[in-house]
């Protein structure tokens, strides 16, 4: 993602994220398991239960997904891979995993939901004519202005809330919710 567009998308993505999700904190962790140019939001319900929305910009590409996950063992969930998505056929069992971190997509979606913005070189790739492909990937090369992204980056942002407003931050509680219930079963005397 070019320069412009990934500062306009990370200052919008935390200011509408402590808006529309106040219990969710911006938090800044060096690890391994956090990409360069994430962002990551915590809810923590209860201890050691922490739930996160990691906004994740793609390194080449003018667009953004996604990833909700959680860790019951206060932490951000340390998986060696990241499956694109989990698909939630069995709750119980995607709930009952002490880790977990997938990309979140639509109601009725068959795959994870991208958040493109003007991309002259996705654009170019979609060409069959050469001439076409290479004036789009030189476009690509050049710097959007502030302006620009100040114009294509708030609808996405306000897309990608209302995604996590439908479908991740609801999962997450469900998440928390059937996990409380869970420890309380277990903790009760048979």
């Amino acid at each position: 993602m070019r320069k412009e567009y990934g500062k306009a998308l990370r200052e919008m993505f935390a200011t509408e994220m402590q808006q529309v999700f106040p219990a969710f904190e911006s938090v800044r962790l060096k690890s391994r398991f956090v990409a360069p140019g994430e962002r990551l939001f915590r809810w923590v319900p209860y201890e050691p239960l922490h739930c996160w929305v990691i906004l994740e910009p793609h390194h080449k590409y003018e667009q953004f997904v996604l990833n909700i996950g959680w860790s019951n063992r206060a932490r951000f969930p340390e998986l060696p891979v990241r499956s694109p998505f989990v698909e939630p056929t069995d709750f119980e069992a995607t709930a009952s995993l002490d880790e977990c971190v997938f990309r979140i997509r639509g109601v009725g979606e068959t795959t994870e939901h991208w958040f493109e913005l003007p991309d002259p070189l996705l654009e170019g790739l979609r060409q069959t004519d050469p001439d076409v492909l290479m004036a789009k990937m030189e476009e690509s090369e050049k710097p959007v202005t502030r302006e620009q992204a100040l114009v294509d980056v708030p609808p996405r942002v306000r897309e990608a809330i209302a995604l996590l407003a439908d479908v991740g931050v609801p999962y997450l509680r469900r998440v928390a919710e059937f996990r409380r219930s869970h420890e309380l079963s277990q903790r009760r005397p048979q």
